[in-house]
């Protein structure tokens, strides 16, 4: 019998050889799977080094100084500055949006203040601001998402107080107290139908449900009598984050316009 046929025959010599396949098979699969964890700790490494770079990119642009510009206020507002407190509004509103959009929510002390409440009779231009705000807040979510100011397109919603006040949907309801930008227009103007007080206690809620979150108010009610019209609670709220925008010593539209008759 030749040495071949001897082999052939040796049951441990096909043991061995089928060891060392599957050893070298399981060496093969060690192999792979360390390269794979070392380029999964790389890619890691420089996906941490990347979102590194951007927040330090993010955090530099957000520390600039916000500067206004009549430019700005031409295009994003439109409006009349005619007279210095409408220039004061116009110029809150700026700040107030230049802020919502890279999201800095905390004055130089360190306490929020996220709401802007514009205060004066019908005609002086609170809602007009407003709508001018929403429009650029919708204009610019996407924006802000993408450079880093936000970790997702902020949401917006717009709410007429006294339709809500009168709604019982819940989901209106929800949505204004979620919503990552958020108008109130017209509080103040709500009816208490039956006498039981539920437009203060929502108002109430509202706001609680909203501190540190960007929020637009408008009203007709001066803020000397926000304690009277509503209680010292809402009046507390309204003044702590906000800086109300007053104006009342603004001449009403309808009344500009009989003077040019």
């Amino acid at each position: 019998m030749n040495t071949d046929q001897a082999s052939e025959r040796d049951p441990s010599n096909s043991q061995s050889g089928g060891v060392a396949s599957e050893s070298e098979s399981r060496e093969s699969v060690e192999t792979a799977e360390a390269e794979f964890e070392r380029l999964l700790e790389a890619n890691l490494a420089r996906l941490k080094e990347a979102a590194t770079r951007k927040s330090r990119e993010r955090d530099e642009r957000r520390a600039k100084p916000i500067v206004c510009s009549p430019e700005w206020r031409a295009k994003h507002l439109g409006l009349s500055e005619h007279c210095v407190d409408l220039v004061k509004a116009a110029e809150s509103a700026e700040m107030f949006a230049k802020k919502f959009c890279r999201d800095i929510r905390r004055r130089d002390d360190g306490t929020p203040r996220t709401w802007l409440v514009l205060v004066g009779e019908n005609g002086v231009g609170k809602t007009h601001i407003a709508e001018k705000l929403y429009a650029y807040a919708g204009g610019i979510r996407m924006t802000a998402w993408d450079m880093g100011y936000w970790d997702h397109p902020p949401s917006r919603v717009w709410v007429d107080w006294p339709d809500l006040v009168a709604s019982d949907v819940d989901g209106i309801w929800q949505d204004a107290v979620e919503a990552d930008f958020l108008v109130v227009d017209e509080i103040g103007a709500e009816v208490d139908r039956y006498g039981k007080g539920v437009p203060i206690d929502r108002l109430r809620s509202l706001l609680s449900k909203r501190e540190n979150k960007w929020t637009v108010v408008t009203t007709n009610t001066p803020a000397d009598a926000w304690a009277t019209r509503w209680d010292k609670r809402v009046a507390d709220r309204l003044r702590r984050c906000s800086k109300p925008v007053d104006l009342s010593k603004v001449e009403p539209w309808s009344t500009r316009r009989e003077k040019t008759k």
